[in-house]
């Protein structure tokens, strides 16, 4: 039986952007839904939140990044998941330098409380940072993430590994993970541990505790707490590796929030798979259930090529690749023959993005990169070009481009910047309000 369901919003897509983009359209006063397959690249995710903070004409208004992530640093607080960003910890250049599973510093503008103490920046001057691994989790050896570091960025580092044992059975990060949500096992972990590093921890040069971020779903901060209490250093997570933990935290907590305090309705299971339209406007989508979603604005956040949210032509590289060398298309733009090559496919929007270079290019254009940076092309206000009422967020935009040999992939904080953006003008055009005048101080969700 097919349901019609009606909301001021509906978001299509419930990754970092979609669920963003939820969360402020909600702030703002819309009934929101959100209609997605799952969680998107959440379960891929790091953990961290990288990208420039620069502002850029036709993507970044003005002031649009700090205000972006204050939103989503008070929305994540709020959530029972907070974050920090590297202006907050005084930081230079503003942003951690993260201890990464491959043994280098990674950037990042923010990053959530179980990963923040672990700028290695903190460890020099003869202090050391102690890396202890798991024995039943592969992805994070610690004597080769220890030897690296040293290698690749002349940390000192100590590595260690325990085992957790046979309840850990073949070393699932889900099944490590649910481990230490359980109180009674964590408890005889923290006792045991503690008694196995007690030489490493006695050590004055010990600045701090690296773990690989499997520290818990529902309890990580809590055990987090208990653990640096109790070794009497600062303890910290690596970013993740996929399937990421702290992708699913933040999945769990973002969607109690989102359905408990905001009262967003979420459809998951669903792939929304056509539309209706009169006079330039998306009037509603149906999805593979033949359930149908009216509103009045629409937020489209399915991601990029890599995310399913662009579907790729079978011939794509071939054809652009010889449609550039013939002198058809620019490397940074389209021609109107090549926009079959990557394809909107629930409302067919147009997209545009750099082409892959030829084979003696710089590889600044590598045509793996090109690919990650094509979108779906928006006017100024952030709304399709054939839909005035579907704005669009996320990777859907694509990534940042500046000459052939400057082209960056999509990243968390464009996901975060436009999902916001997304969700506050999606709420005012529910509302009916006043044209787009640009984003203001009292337009972020509070």
């Amino acid at each position: 039986m097919t349901i019609n369901r009606r909301y001021d919003v509906v978001v299509i897509g419930a990754g970092l952007a979609g669920v963003v983009a939820a969360a402020a359209a909600a702030g703002a006063g819309a009934k929101v839904g959100v209609v997605s397959r799952g969680p998107g690249n959440l379960a891929l995710w790091s953990g961290l939140v990288s990208g420039p903070m620069q502002e850029e004409p036709a993507r970044r208004p003005a002031g649009a990044s700090d205000r972006a992530v204050g939103f989503f640093l008070r929305h994540s607080q709020a959530a029972g998941l907070p974050y920090r960003s590297g202006r907050q910890a005084r930081l230079p250049g503003d942003t951690f330098h993260i201890l990464a599973p491959s043994g280098r510093p990674v950037r990042a503008r923010l990053a959530p409380e179980t990963m923040a103490p672990g700028d290695v920046r903190s460890f020099t001057g003869g202090r050391t940072l102690l890396l202890v691994g798991f024995t039943e989790l592969a992805d994070y050896p610690a004597a080769f993430i220890a030897a690296r570091a040293r290698a690749q960025a002349g940390l000192a580092v100590e590595a260690r590994s325990l085992s957790l044992g046979t309840a850990a059975g073949r070393g699932s990060p889900v099944r490590v993970a649910r481990l230490f949500d359980a109180q009674s096992w964590f408890a005889a972990f923290l006792d045991s541990a503690g008694r196995l590093l007690r030489a490493e921890l006695s050590r004055a040069t010990t600045a701090a505790v690296a773990v690989p971020p499997v520290l818990g779903v529902l309890r990580a901060s809590e055990n987090l707490a208990r653990l640096t209490a109790a070794w009497g250093r600062p303890v910290f997570e690596l970013p993740a590796l996929p399937p990421s933990i702290p992708g699913s935290r933040f999945w769990t907590f973002w969607r109690h929030r989102l359905e408990t305090t905001q009262g967003v309705r979420l459809h998951l299971g669903r792939t929304v798979i056509s539309f209706a339209a009169r006079d330039g406007r998306c009037l509603r989508v149906t999805d593979d259930a033949a359930d149908a979603y009216e509103a009045s604005a629409f937020v489209l956040a399915t991601g990029g090529v890599a995310g399913g949210g662009l579907t790729v032509s079978p011939t794509a590289f071939l054809d652009a690749v010889q449609g550039q060398t013939s002198g058809t298309s620019t490397a940074v733009g389209v021609e109107e023959k090549d926009r079959g090559l990557i394809a909107e496919p629930i409302f067919g929007l147009p997209t545009a993005g750099p082409l892959p270079a030829g084979p003696d290019e710089r590889p600044g254009s590598d045509p793996r990169r090109a690919w990650r940076c094509w979108g779906v092309k928006v006017g100024t206000n952030g709304a399709s070009s054939t839909l005035a009422n579907v704005f669009v967020a996320g990777w859907e935009l694509g990534g940042r481009v500046g000459t052939p040999s400057e082209v960056a992939g999509p990243d968390a904080l464009l996901s975060i910047e436009t999902g916001w953006r997304a969700g506050i003008r999606a709420a005012r055009c529910a509302a009916a309000t006043e044209p787009d005048r640009g984003e203001t101080e009292e337009e972020d969700g509070r």
